[in-house]
């Protein structure tokens, strides 16, 4: 990283502080002037749609995005931090959660029907703007780029005790769910799961001498291209070397 990209960043991460602290600051004063947020957004309402309704930028002469953030405070008050009064939030943690969480949904489905935000990047666009965010928190020591090797392995064991404990994630399912999902993974990919016929016929190639070599270094082991093509007319499916050798290793260890 340049010296003139580093400042840029720096510059960057200034205005981003200098703007929480305008929202923060407006969400108090949002507070006393529109209490009416509340009933807004148990309406249905979003951050952005109530700031537009409000005209919040254009009255208090701010960015959109800082108004739509300072609806966010208003809504869920301010803890204290950037040396900023703390203030209560017009509703309170649980209700909010709730709110939130059908705002979220329906935001999700409205970006995914409009094509809006990160639905409307190709794959490689989005593959793109994630590697740039990557190489700019390395560069920053950002995040996760700022704890050391000891450190991420204790966070990382601390996480997983803690899913394991309130059954959280891969932890809350059933042998059945997760055996389902795992299916759903290899058809995501482009694979194939393997039934349980496959695996006994494939078992079984194996052991046929029909289907070993007859000469070479390699008389009297068995020829995975011979089995491949066998499983392919059968089944309709082309297994690789690799993916044989995996079965009939896992196959023969039960």
């Amino acid at each position: 990283m340049t010296k003139t990209h580093y400042k840029n960043e720096i510059k960057s991460d200034l205005d981003r502080i200098r703007g929480a602290t305008r929202a923060i600051s407006l969400g108090r004063i949002l507070q006393e002037e529109h209490p009416e947020i509340r009933d807004m957004y148990r309406e249905g309402k979003g951050h952005r749609e109530i700031a537009h309704e409000l005209g919040i930028n254009s009255t208090f002469g701010v960015t959109e995005r800082i108004a739509e953030s300072s609806v966010y405070y208003a809504l869920k008050g301010h803890t204290g931090v950037f040396r900023i009064r703390a203030y209560e939030g017009l509703l309170g943690s649980l209700e909010l959660q709730s709110l939130g969480r059908n705002h979220h949904k329906e935001t999700n489905y409205r970006q995914i029907r409009e094509k809006v935000g990160i639905h409307g990047l190709t794959l490689k666009k989005r593959r793109k703007n994630g590697s740039q965010g990557g190489r700019r928190s390395y560069a920053l020591k950002r995040g996760l780029f700022s704890l050391k090797p000891e450190d991420l392995q204790e966070n990382g064991k601390k996480s997983g005790k803690n899913a394991y404990k309130e059954r959280r994630g891969i932890h809350a399912l059933s042998p059945e769910e997760r055996k389902r999902n795992a299916l759903m993974a290899v058809k995501a990919k482009g694979q194939f799961p393997i039934s349980e016929g496959e695996r006994t016929y494939i078992l079984q190639l194996y052991k046929d001498p029909r289907y070993h070599h007859r000469e070479s270094w390699y008389k009297g082991r068995p020829s995975y291209s011979l089995i491949s093509q066998a499983v392919e007319e059968r089944f309709g499916v082309k297994r690789t070397q690799a993916s044989l050798k995996h079965i009939i290793r896992r196959g023969s260890s039960k």
